[in-house]
């Protein structure tokens, strides 16, 4: 669905060129006179950008910025003022109140569409976790599960030689209502043997935590959104059994370049270092590339181990269910769907429950029809 911006002005004839501008430009608009009438509205929908007159009768745009904070502290939607007001000591009290800029009434249509696209385009980088990977060594049907396993709200966009489409998640689950012949588009991209894919992760919402929130906003002094850089994922065969290896920066309890490798759903090993100082988005990325090529490295030497120990100590249900699901890949990778079927019904068995092995099955099937029919 489109980027969902609230507009609100008591001046009917600004209110409609403005939601005829950006509705135009792609955008779903809401359009209101009031302040109030946003406050209720957003309880159910949460916006990506509130654009407020500032002189309005019973709440002006101050006041509903202030209130809209109260209401709602775990968002962090950024608020563009209007007016046709030019005092200097006006617009500063806009911008200080923390508004992401303030414009002069007449604002041109394509001078507006132009500063929404900026605001957007820079809360996505800034506030967004996004994680880059290559299709080569972290398949789709990998990618499935570790969406599933880490509940995933947000979209993942796949790109390969003459193909590219965006995936939709919601609590892990990838939504394919809308897409058009779903079923061989997952298909497709099971079959993919090249390629990058990349994760884009939506800010979890708080809303359900209702009456916990306190109602007074934070201060604003001292709040400042940073860039986060992109981190890495991969997945790494050690000893016939696949590892998860995922590498990003984490500002809590300090600042850090964090590595961990996941095997059977546990974090097996962990690599943490402080960031050197200095460095800007860029920067960090590339050190964060050296750490987590690095960590795949010592993975190969130091997990062998671990496997070997696990392996020794019985067979859990959770490594059995692995086990199975691997095996069953790569017997589809060699086109050999009966095996394949074979071995993710055993996995199956262990773990009915997982959305990813049940889409699986589902299209193993599908490739068995024309030799069972």
């Amino acid at each position: 669905m489109a980027d969902l911006i609230i507009i609100v002005d008591d001046d009917d004839e600004v209110l409609g060129g403005l939601k005829e501008t950006l509705a135009g430009a792609g955008y779903n608009v809401a359009a209101f006179g009031s302040g109030s009438d946003v406050l209720e509205y957003a309880a159910s929908h949460e916006p990506r950008l509130v654009i407020s007159d500032i002189v309005m009768p019973e709440m002006g745009g101050f006041d509903l910025k202030e209130q809209y904070g109260a209401a709602f502290p775990g968002r962090a939607t950024p608020f563009v003022f209007m007016s046709s007001l030019t005092d200097p000591v006006v617009m500063v009290k806009g911008l200080d109140s923390g508004a992401e800029d303030y414009l002069v009434k007449p604002v041109h249509p394509e001078v507006m569409k132009a500063k929404v696209r900026s605001i957007l385009g820079r809360k996505a980088a800034c506030l967004t976790p996004i994680f880059h990977g290559d299709l080569a060594r972290y398949p789709f049907v990998k990618l499935m599960q570790f969406c599933e396993l880490k509940g995933l709200t947000g979209s993942v966009e796949i790109t390969a030689p003459g193909f590219r489409t965006t995936l939709g998640f919601k609590a892990g689950n990838v939504v394919l209502d809308g897409l058009d012949d779903a079923d061989s588009l997952i298909e497709r991209l099971y079959d993919l043997t090249e390629g990058g894919f990349s994760i884009h992760a939506v800010p979890v919402d708080f809303s359900e935590l209702g009456d916990a929130a306190v109602t007074k906003p934070a201060p604003a002094e001292g709040r400042k959104d940073r860039e986060i850089p992109m981190g890495k994922l991969s997945g790494i065969d050690v000893n016939g059994r696949l590892l998860q290896v995922q590498t990003e920066f984490v500002t809590y309890p300090s600042d850090q370049l964090l590595s961990i490798v996941i095997l059977d759903g546990k974090v097996v090993f962990k690599k943490s270092v402080p960031p050197p100082a200095g460095m800007d988005k860029t920067a960090l990325e590339r050190v964060i590339e050296e750490q987590h090529t690095a960590v795949e490295g010592e993975v190969r030497d130091k997990i062998s181990g671990i496997v070997k120990k696990k392996e020794s100590s019985g067979e859990s249900v959770s490594a059995r269910f692995s086990r199975f699901f691997e095996s069953g890949f790569e017997k589809y990778r060699d086109k050999d769907y009966a095996g394949a079927l074979a071995d993710w019904e055993e996995a199956y068995k262990a773990n009915p429950a997982d959305k990813t092995l049940q889409i699986n099955l589902s299209i193993v099937k599908k490739k068995l029809q024309p030799d069972t029919a």
